[in-house]
């Protein structure tokens, strides 16, 4: 019973951060800010901001929410990895990753740290395509997903249905093994080389909400560019999960 109460007091005394990679979401954010601000009190907030050309520096300044602002625009991965640096430094236990559109919904914040603190798993990825979601994205896209789906499958034994999913929590130790890694979407590739590294990765589902404000970063031409390097980026997560192991790294 002593355990069980010292394990409950540890898991409620875990140190979050949720970090949100942004770039030109002035007209979403500021919703989003607020709405964690109310229903997710117990984790801080860091904006990374990824050299955006619209107003979103003074949009996250006047809410007085703590921000990164990068000098110029870096890419999803570089302002996630900045993040997640972040609270390496600051020493905290976990990290929730999750969008500046306004298409993730902080209430799911809870259900997606729940696993992580029990120890129950090192990465919670929050699927669009898990329980009774009604989520349905554009032909290419639901494609894409569904190929690295299988590819990730091939390469770890493990089925993940979302592996483009930006809704996540992790542990702390995750963060070390993604700043040391070399990916430029954190998505299938990441989750193979954590796969291989021994992390527990699993599953839960989110809500997901269409943007309303601004444009996505996949293009027409991404749908053909996307499949091509998350495959060979796969190859090489794998290669460098395998070669870590080899040589003991501490992560």
């Amino acid at each position: 019973m002593q355990e069980k109460v010292a394990e409950d007091w540890l898991a409620e005394s875990m140190k979050s951060l949720v970090v949100i990679p942004a770039y030109n979401e002035g007209q979403n954010i500021d919703k989003l800010l607020n709405q964690l601000r109310e229903s997710v009190s117990d984790c801080d907030v860091l904006v990374v901001d990824d050299c955006s050309s619209d107003n979103t520096v003074e949009v996250v300044a006047g809410i007085g929410v703590t921000q990164i602002n990068l000098p110029c625009n870096l890419g999803y991965a570089f302002a996630l990895q900045t993040g997640l640096r972040y609270a390496v430094r600051y020493k905290y236990d976990a990290v929730v990753a999750m969008d500046g559109d306004g298409q993730h919904n902080p209430l799911d914040i809870p259900s997606l740290l729940a696993p992580v603190k029990r120890k129950d798993a090192d990465l919670v990825i929050g699927s669009r395509f898990v329980g009774s979601g009604d989520y349905r994205p554009p032909f290419g896209r639901a494609m894409a997903i569904k190929i690295f789906s299988h590819v990730v499958n091939l390469l770890t034994g493990q089925k993940i249905y979302d592996t483009s999913s930006g809704f996540k929590a992790m542990r702390i130790a995750v963060a070390r093994a993604l700043i040391a890694a070399h990916f430029v979407d954190f998505h299938a590739e990441a989750i193979v080389y954590l796969q291989r590294l021994g992390f527990q990765i699993i599953e839960r589902p989110v809500s997901f909400s269409k943007r309303v404000y601004g444009q996505s970063m996949y293009s027409l031409a991404s749908y053909v560019a996307y499949p091509t390097k998350t495959l060979l980026l796969a190859l090489v997560a794998l290669w460098e999960a395998r070669h870590h192991r080899t040589l003991g790294k501490q992560l």
